[in-house]
């Protein structure tokens, strides 16, 4: 990889995939299902080209990981996927396991070209350029969205009639929940949640699991817009832009035993609540990101480039980087002198946290 740029890379709970400029996909970490997709089940301690036939020679433009299972999406909207299939995760039918990437049939997507692809824990999502959503994989609390809670082992339509047909922007998956932001034709935002719910992370009032897409009430928000969405363990997080104005706030709502929230104490809450801006000295707040129980925000100071990371929640071994090893109720500044020259610039959390709710694998 000495030559090659890296554009993107995504850590799992025990192995990552690399993406470079390329469009060539390195692996590295725990191959014990085949999820390097190395044509073998050997531990890889530095990164290993996955052969670029297995893809059929197509670019890839994406790259997602689950718990112990792998997906690319190339550029001509074919989907691959490896590793772990006991629960249909890897959508080919049967519960076998692949150690190479192995294409998805395109009939089970209607032969429509895919956009966008997203790997759970133990469960995967495709949305068609069509915005037809596809689920499929570990179902056991409903979070494929599809109505029941069996296990689907090949890639199967949820109904847009549960997200009223509105456009996909983006999915979030928690532990074993799903989040949908999607948008409406006049430009309005909302957010859809389905799966497990025991902690209140479904963020609609009530603890009972839904196997499908439920509108999590926009007056929670105020009828702002939202920006992004995040899905922790089994907390949620929101990104909130006032209308008609640059002014953001983050919401969050489920699990709290960590502090995760960031609203000050360790209650669990089963609607979105406002984390008080005060926190973040009233500037800014660009992106979110989070690990399985601990936040981020990346914010910038009016009228300057500069930007400061924000971190809250767990902090066992010091993963907030405050310096000390306490958990954090409330969201507290990470001093950016610890930071390199040049990284104060940053503008996406995903330039610093590698597993966070797309990527991460439930309960690591």
């Amino acid at each position: 990889m000495k030559k090659e740029k890296v554009i993107r890379v995504c850590g799992g709970s025990c192995h990552t995939l690399i993406l470079t400029q390329s469009k060539r996909v390195y692996s590295i970490g725990n191959n014990q299902k085949g999820q390097l997709g190395l044509g073998d089940n050997v531990v890889r301690s530095i990164p290993s080209l996955i052969d670029p036939k297995h893809f059929d020679y197509e670019k890839i433009a994406q790259i997602c990981v689950g718990y112990c299972h792998s997906m690319a999406l190339t550029q001509n909207g074919n989907v691959y996927s490896w590793g772990n299939g006991k629960h249909g995760q890897l959508g080919h039918v049967d519960a076998l396991n692949e150690n190479i990437p192995t294409k998805i049939n395109p009939v089970y997507f209607n032969n429509e070209p895919i956009k966008y692809i997203i790997s759970c824990s133990y469960f995967s999502f495709a949305v068609t350029k069509n915005n037809n959503l596809h689920a499929w994989g570990h179902n056991y609390h409903g979070q494929l969205g599809l109505g029941n809670n069996e296990n689907q082992f090949k890639p199967t339509l949820v109904d847009p009639s549960t997200y009223n047909h509105e456009t996909i922007v983006k999915i979030e998956c928690g532990c074993q929940y799903t989040l949908l932001l999607t948008k409406k034709s006049n430009g309005s935002t909302n957010i859809y949640s389905c799966g497990s719910n025991y902690s209140g992370q479904l963020g609609l009032d009530q603890n009972d699991n839904k196997n499908t897409f439920q509108l999590i009430d926009p007056n929670h928000f105020a009828n702002q817009k939202i920006k992004d969405i995040k899905a922790g363990d089994n907390f949620s997080l929101a990104l909130i832009q006032e209308r008609d104005s640059n002014k953001t706030k983050i919401y969050s709502w489920g699990s709290n035993f960590n502090g995760q929230l960031g609203l000050g104490d360790e209650i669990d809450r089963k609607t979105p609540y406002e984390i008080d801006h005060s926190n973040f000295n009233r500037q800014k707040i660009i992106s979110i990101g989070n690990g399985s129980w601990h936040s981020f925000a990346i914010i910038k100071k009016q009228g300057s480039n500069k930007t400061k990371v924000h971190a809250w929640g767990d902090n066992g071994e010091g993963k907030l980087g405050l310096g000390h090893c306490l958990n954090v109720l409330n969201p507290n500044p990470i001093n950016m002198k610890h930071f390199q020259s040049g990284i104060s610039s940053l503008n996406s959390l995903e330039q610093i946290v590698s597993i966070g709710g797309n990527c991460g694998a439930c309960g690591h």
